[in-house]
């Protein structure tokens, strides 16, 4: 006997097919044709009427390997799923170590200027004639007592000013350095020649670092050429 709905072979006795387990008796019922219980109901609201498959029947074991291969297994899908999630915080992670990376170069070495820059930053001051700016380029221990210094030094300079330097660096250790003026102007003000700064001159203003940072070392000034 060939089941009604799915064409499915059973035997002649059987009562449900082996397939699609439908009923198979009653189908001669009062010379009515036989119709599935399910196909005899209303549809639900927003389902269509259910209709018997068509085309002739293909047992499983006839099935082709292609069939199989459509179907997505479970872990399958949790494993693209890890894969997803994986990648996200691949990308996640390193953006965050560069960010933190970057961050850190800004508030150390970035942060930090070198040496010469203190130095110029520290004469630009002098120029300007700024004692207060001076201060804050002096190591801390030695700003309450740095006043007889800075004022020596500044009528040393007088009305001069010091134009176009450039510098070099020598570091004694870590912790100190020497910066010398290698070349430049001195400019005295007043009816006063410009004076020409050289290597020779030995020119040059100690440093001390403290905690990674540059300070001037007020004992360790010889700018006057």
């Amino acid at each position: 006997m060939n089941c009604p709905e799915c064409g499915a072979e059973n035997k002649d006795d059987a009562r449900y097919c082996s397939l699609c387990f439908c009923e198979l008796k009653g189908r001669e019922r009062e010379g009515e044709p036989f119709i599935p219980h399910h196909a005899q109901a209303e549809p639900e609201a927003g389902f269509l009427p259910w209709t018997p498959p068509t085309g002739a029947y293909t047992p499983p074991s006839e099935w082709r390997g292609e069939s199989v291969s459509i179907r997505v297994e479970p872990y399958q899908q949790v494993e693209r799923r890890v894969r997803r999630v994986e990648i996200a915080w691949f990308i996640y992670g390193s953006l965050i170590a560069v960010i933190v990376i970057f961050l850190i170069l800004c508030l150390t070495l970035w942060g930090n200027p070198s040496p010469s820059e203190v130095a110029g930053k520290f004469i630009q001051s002098l120029n300007r004639k700024d004692r207060v700016e001076m201060k804050k380029y002096i190591t801390p221990n030695q700003v309450s007592t740095a006043d007889h210094k800075l004022q020596e030094l500044l009528e040393q300079v007088g009305e001069g000013t010091f134009l176009q330097l450039s510098y070099e660096v020598s570091k004694e250790s870590p912790y100190n350095a020497r910066v010398r003026i290698k070349e430049g102007i001195y400019s005295p003000g007043g009816a006063r020649m410009d004076v020409t700064i050289s290597y020779d001159n030995n020119l040059y203003i100690g440093m001390n670092s403290i905690k990674g940072k540059w300070y001037i070392d007020v004992n360790e000034i010889n700018i006057i050429p």
